[in-house]
C-alpha cells in the first residue's frame, strides 16, 4: 500500500479493528489474540497484541514467553490491508480476522493440545488454508 493511497478512510477502517479477536501468524508461531491497540502514524502503523492463550496453538509451546502483549508494525510500503486479513510483506507476519475463521481455528487448536510445536504449526496452518479456500465458509450472508 503507497503512503498516497492511504485515506482518512482507510486510517478508520484500520483502526475500527481494534478490540477484535484474530489470529496472528508469524513464521511457525499461531496465537489467538485481541488487538490492543493500533497506531497509525505517517511512515506506517503499530498493533499491540494480547496473547489470549487459547488451547492448542503454538504460542503455549514457545520455549521463553516474554509477556503476553506485543507489537507489531510495518511501513506502508509493505502493510497490506485486506477485509479478512492484514500482512506485512518481508516482516512475515499475518493477522487473521474473519469471525468464523478465527471461530473454526480455535475450535481446531483445542483439539490439538497433546501434539508437539511442529504438528500443531502444521495442523494451523492447514486448518488456515482450508477455511481460506473454503469459499462458501468465509462469505455466508446472513
Amino acid at each position: 500500500m503507497k503512503k498516497e493511497s492511504i485515506t482518512s478512510e482507510i486510517k478508520l477502517r484500520i483502526k475500527s479493528f481494534q478490540g477484535k479477536h484474530c489470529i496472528y501468524r508469524e513464521r511457525e508461531l499461531y496465537i489467538h489474540s485481541k488487538i490492543s491497540l493500533i497506531k497509525i502514524e505517517d511512515w506506517g502503523v503499530w498493533i499491540t497484541l494480547k496473547d489470549l492463550n487459547s488451547s492448542g496453538f503454538t504460542g503455549q509451546l514457545r520455549s521463553q514467553p516474554e509477556t503476553d502483549i506485543w507489537k507489531v508494525g510495518a511501513s506502508w510500503e509493505v502493510f497490506s490491508v485486506l477485509p479478512q486479513k492484514w500482512g506485512a510483506t518481508y516482516v512475515g507476519w499475518t493477522i487473521y480476522f474473519e469471525p468464523d475463521l478465527v471461530k473454526g481455528v480455535c475450535n481446531y487448536a483445542e483439539t490439538l493440545i497433546k501434539l508437539d510445536y511442529k504438528q500443531r504449526q502444521k495442523h494451523l496452518r492447514n486448518c488456515i488454508h482450508h477455511l481460506l479456500t473454503k469459499k462458501s465458509f468465509l462469505y455466508i450472508k446472513k
